[in-house]
């Protein structure tokens, strides 16, 4: 309704005056070009001031410009483009404020800018402004572009302004409209709601080395978009992202997000899902980076299978995870390569979720270490069909439960897991083999790796490949089942290729059995040798050592030299042939 007035009440007052007239009050609408005077101060503008039909206005140094209550200058449309240039200087700055001295924020609308066109803001203070007008958008002091509108793209210069005092937002950007090349100093004080809001590449060009104070929300609002050039948010600006911002493209953005910055967030990061692209937050050595919410939660950093050029560094992750986790480093299932961030000296602290998701072959980058997950609602790190060995050393402790959930892992390279200082908890299988690498998974003293279910540990089904589990006196490595009780997960199969190097001295293996066809905590298709020794074969609810569908053994588990104890194995120590 306020857009059907607001044409006929400018069509009645053009005749009223000559609004290019220094000094005069300006009301009507200005169709050539026009200056107005610092020696014609104070001008006044009276309503909905609109440039169009190609007019520039030029507003001196040293001119004050006072605005009637609810009046504003709308720079083009839809009569034509129009120009504003404002050419304060810092000695003679421009100052535009109410009419009215003791009228409070949102006394006058503000400036509304149209036409694709560049106009200009130097050394100017709008004090007051945020009137709400005729266009469908929140109250602002400065607004390019219309939402209804996307042929509407203006620019503008920004040359040491300054919104204070204000109604609603300092200053918004609809569309493709941009700040001009060179745009520097914008402050915004003591506005009611956010100091700016906008596309989020539009941060490339935001004026900095202003101040940003007193606003209800001390927040340059970036919206949610997709980069397809690279990006870098400076540091000393309070950005907020709203909604999720995709990296990708056809020139590999990598959107950098400068070391000592604190961002809010209340989506997502997600980087190269279908296109390269590249998240660097932080750098190694300098201040430390924080990521917070922007209300209770955001959700997470993603890196996809075309994530390049990537790390975290020196930062605090706090309260991500919305969904299910913090951080995921994710492939694809079609070969492409995958992602590898760097995650060093990084703090990732109530999660929603999990802390860090690895999924198919997705997995911390070289370089990666001390990483603390603490807080978080579900585990420190779960991953499925990625290299456990990538994880890096660091503090897992804290969280609702303190373990390494693997759904899944397929060891086709060697690898060694570290011990942790938490155990690992299988849902699923643990597979070694590859018919070319002929794999050798290493696990190390202490390390604890609890089954669930039907979980087993295998080498040589059907591929070659090898475990060497060798632990101490002091730190046996342990195999367990999740439940607690006999039966609780199937054991350990060494398949018909498992290879020679397997070993197992000085581990636990305890409340195996689940039937696989038969119940056994250790399953053998081949005479591997004496590769049990100084361990324990306890709790299975049948066989401790089950042979299969072989000849006699040339070893003996229970030999007194191999110093192996079997306790409480429902089935017997050893059965088979």
């Amino acid at each position: 309704m306020r857009a059907r007035l607001f044409v006929p009440l400018v069509l009645l007052a053009t005749a009223c005056s000559d609004p290019s007239d220094p000094g005069s009050d300006h009301r009507g609408q200005l169709t050539h070009d026009a200056t107005w005077t610092r020696a014609g101060s104070p001008h006044v503008v009276h309503g909905s001031f609109p440039i169009w039909g190609g007019a520039t206005l030029t507003i001196e140094a040293g001119a004050t410009v006072l605005f009637d209550s609810a009046a504003g200058i709308a720079v083009g449309q839809p009569a034509g483009p129009g120009i504003l240039r404002v050419l304060g200087t810092a000695e003679d700055p421009v100052v535009m404020k109410s009419l009215d001295s003791a009228a409070g924020p949102g006394a006058w609308f503000g400036l509304l800018f149209h036409s694709s066109t560049t106009s200009e803001l130097h050394h100017v203070t709008l004090e007051g402004c945020g009137t709400p007008h005729y266009l469908n958008v929140p109250p602002a002091c400065v607004v390019l572009g219309d939402p209804q509108k996307p042929t509407e793209n203006p620019e503008l210069l920004i040359d040491h302004v300054t919104l204070a005092q204000g109604r609603g937002t300092g200053l918004i950007l609809y569309n493709q409209s941009r700040f001009a090349a060179g745009s520097t100093a914008l402050s915004v004080l003591g506005m009611s709601a956010d100091a700016a809001r906008f596309r989020t590449r539009e941060a490339a060009r935001f004026p900095l080395g202003g101040t940003i104070s007193g606003n209800d929300t001390n927040e340059v609002r970036l919206e949610a978009d997709t980069l397809r050039d690279s990006l870098t948010l400076a540091a000393g600006v309070p950005w907020g992202i709203v909604g999720t911002l995709v990296v990708e493209g056809p020139k590999t953005p990598v959107l950098v997000i400068a070391a000592g910055n604190t961002i809010r967030l209340s989506a997502s990061i997600e980087v190269g899902a279908s296109a390269p692209g590249g998240l660097q937050v932080g750098s190694p050595g300098g201040p430390r980076t924080v990521l917070l919410p922007r209300a209770d939660w955001w959700q997470r950093l993603g890196f996809y299978a075309h994530a390049v050029s990537s790390g975290i560094w020196n930062t605090t992750l706090d309260h991500c995870g919305l969904v299910s986790t913090c951080v995921l480093i994710a492939g694809s299932f079609g070969g492409d390569p995958a992602p590898a961030p760097v995650l060093a000296d990084v703090r990732i602290q109530n999660s929603g979720g999990s802390g860090l998701g690895l999924a198919n072959a997705g997995a911390p980058g070289p370089g990666s270490a001390n990483l603390t997950i603490t807080g978080s609602s579900n585990w420190p790190i779960e991953l499925s069909l990625s290299p456990v060995a990538a994880i890096p050393p660091g503090q897992y402790t804290g969280n609702i439960f303190d373990r390494v959930r693997i759904l899944q892992a397929e060891v086709r390279q060697d690898e060694t897991w570290p011990a942790l200082g938490v155990p690992y908890y299988v849902y699923n299988h643990i597979v070694v083999g590859d018919s070319v690498s002929h794999p050798t998974l290493t696990l190390l003293p202490g390390t604890t790796i609890y089954f669930e279910g039907a979980g087993t540990l295998s080498a040589g089904m059907p591929r070659p490949g090898a475990i060497h589990a060798v632990g101490t006196a002091q730190a046996p490595i342990t195999f367990t089942a999740t439940s607690g009780l006999p039966g609780g997960w199937t054991g350990i199969v060494l398949g018909p290729a498992a290879d020679s190097a397997t070993i197992f001295d000085h581990v636990v293996v305890d409340n195996g059995g689940a039937e696989y066809p038969v119940a056994g905590s250790f399953h053998f298709y081949v005479d591997l040798g004496p590769v049990i020794q100084h361990s324990s074969i306890q709790n299975s609810s049948g066989c401790g050592v089950l042979v299969v569908n072989q000849p006699p053994w040339t070893t003996d588990f229970t030999a007194p030299a191999l110093g192996n104890s079997f306790s409480n194995n429902a089935g017997g120590d050893i059965c088979g042939p």
